[in-house]
């Protein structure tokens, strides 16, 4: 994958807290973490996975599907049916 096709995922919530109109101090008291730990969050190009889960519910944003659509979007795919079964 290229560099410019990666995820910073703290940018992509940044985003959606932004949109939402949400101010860090009231995304931190809704996923109980510190100001400064959501400011960490903002900064990093990554998450765990339990921590995407509980922000995707509070900001009520599907994170994973950035995940899946860039995945997706970086292939050559068709909607082409896949044959499973070889015929000789």
């Amino acid at each position: 994958m290229d560099k410019e096709d990666e995820i910073h995922i703290g940018d992509e919530i940044r985003k959606v807290l932004n949109e939402r109109g949400m101010t860090i101090v009231t995304f931190a008291k809704l996923i109980h973490r510190s100001r400064e730990a959501v400011r960490g969050i903002l900064s990093r190009p990554g998450i765990n996975t339990e921590l995407l889960s509980t922000i995707s519910r509070v900001l009520e944003f599907d994170f994973f599907q950035l995940y899946s659509r860039n995945k997706i979007d970086s292939k050559s795919v068709t909607n082409e049916p896949i044959d499973f079964i070889h015929k000789d």
